[in-house]
């Protein structure tokens, strides 16, 4: 049975500049998207589309597609490409629940025949309520819209997403582990004994 994918076009991934990424300040120069560009060229790594940087899955989180057809646009200064093979049911929901999107690289990756890529695209994250550290990228709705392309309609290591917000995620942990402490058996049995 085929699978039912699409693709989205023209997407803005990366912009030059200084980036507060999750793990720490970085500053992306066009010599850091010819780089990608030509490391992608070359088949170093393909780029993997997936939901968030982190998640309960890690690393059994799924592959909702690739990213292709890398270029640099305006000017110089955006990395651009196409998310191919994306389902199209995550495709139809794609600009309303995870408008932003965020990558993945490694900097001074040594391949195995022992170039070294100054910036090596590995991972495009798509980021939900959670906003990315290149501010300057359009939103998946905006790129849509310009491109005419109604995803619902025609089925068509650095990580640069915010810093994780640690107090809600400590808060949550927290109140999960005082439930565990207080919950009682009685309290368990009764709550799975029909009403």
């Amino acid at each position: 049975m085929p699978v039912n994918v699409t693709s989205i076009p023209n997407v803005p991934l990366l912009h030059c500049g200084e980036h507060d990424a999750s793990t720490g300040p970085w500053t992306v120069t066009p010599a850091d998207l010819l780089s990608i560009v030509e490391a992608h060229t070359a088949g170093i790594a393909t780029p993997i589309l997936h939901l968030g940087h982190q998640g309960p899955m890690r690393d059994a989180s799924p592959a909702l597609g690739t990213v292709t057809a890398l270029r640099i646009t305006d000017g110089g200064n955006t990395l651009t490409g196409t998310l191919a093979g994306v389902p199209r049911a995550i495709a139809g929901v794609l600009a309303r629940a995870y408008p932003q999107r965020s990558v993945e690289c490694l900097l001074n990756h040594t391949d195995r025949t022992g170039r070294t890529w100054q910036c090596v695209l590995i991972g495009v994250a798509l980021l939900g309520a959670t906003h990315p550290a290149v501010k300057e990228l359009e939103s998946l709705d905006d790129v849509c819209r310009l491109y005419g392309v109604d995803v619902a309609a025609s089925g068509r290591r650095i990580a640069i997403a915010s810093a994780p917000d640690v107090a809600a995620e400590r808060a949550r942990a927290v109140a999960l582990a005082r439930a565990r402490r207080t919950r009682s058996t009685r309290s368990i049995s009764h709550e799975r004994t029909p009403a």
